[in-house]
């Protein structure tokens, strides 16, 4: 009750510094929630260029991988693979060829 005359008179004697302080509370309140949403927004932004950065690492990493498969893949397709795969594992030789062994 007393509040409320106390509310009543202040109304009375300054009218329109109520309607400011109600205006600057609203403004205050609104500042303090676009500050909060800014420093969200920063630091998700933040931990979005940490992501890109290790996807564009990831992307680097699976192109030299590819180059390298490509490679080996043209490798292993030569003739030159095919016969030292042949000598090796299944002992094969050309004709005319003369095979030295060592004595163990």
């Amino acid at each position: 009750m007393k509040r409320n005359k106390k509310m009543k008179k202040f109304k009375k004697r300054n009218p329109g510094r109520f309607s400011m302080m109600i205006v600057f509370m609203i403004v205050l309140v609104l500042g303090a929630w676009s500050f909060s949403k800014i420093n969200e927004l920063r630091a998700q932004n933040k931990r979005y260029i940490v992501q890109e950065a290790s996807l564009v690492r990831q992307v680097e990493e699976a192109k030299q991988e590819q180059e390298e498969l490509a490679k080996k893949e043209s490798y292993v397709n030569s003739d030159e693979y095919i016969q030292s795969e042949a000598r090796e594992k299944i002992g094969l030789v050309k004709e005319n060829e003369v095979i030295f062994k060592e004595e163990q």
